[in-house]
């Protein structure tokens, strides 16, 4: 006979699944947040650096958020459903409450 199948280790897989799909949510939503934020203050001019900065800034703080998601929830290790949930939540995010993708003039 095979070995057991382990129902706690499948449901702790699901919930850290569900957990990088919040995570994903957030990223993206604090992405948007940040690009609209600078664009009420700098509008479409010429000022990159206010993006250059912010985009430094956003990127090191998503990649120390993801790397804490890895080492204080899979004890450090790195698992495909871990990427896919956090671009399952960037896909929700994105086609969900993304304005800039809802249909305009449709009924």
């Amino acid at each position: 006979m095979g070995a057991p199948i382990s129902l706690t280790g499948q449901i702790r897989e699901v919930i850290l699944f569900l957990l990088a799909v919040v995570l994903g949510f957030f990223l993206c939503g604090l992405y948007f947040l940040e690009n609209f934020i600078l664009r009420r203050k700098y509008g479409r001019k010429k000022k990159l650096f206010p993006y250059f900065v912010a985009d430094i800034l956003y990127f090191t703080v998503i990649g120390g958020l993801i790397l804490g998601y890895f080492l204080f929830f899979n004890q450090g290790e790195v698992r495909g459903y871990g990427f896919l949930g956090i671009i399952t939540g960037i896909v929700l995010y994105y086609f969900i409450l993304n304005k800039n993708t809802s249909s305009k003039g449709k009924t």
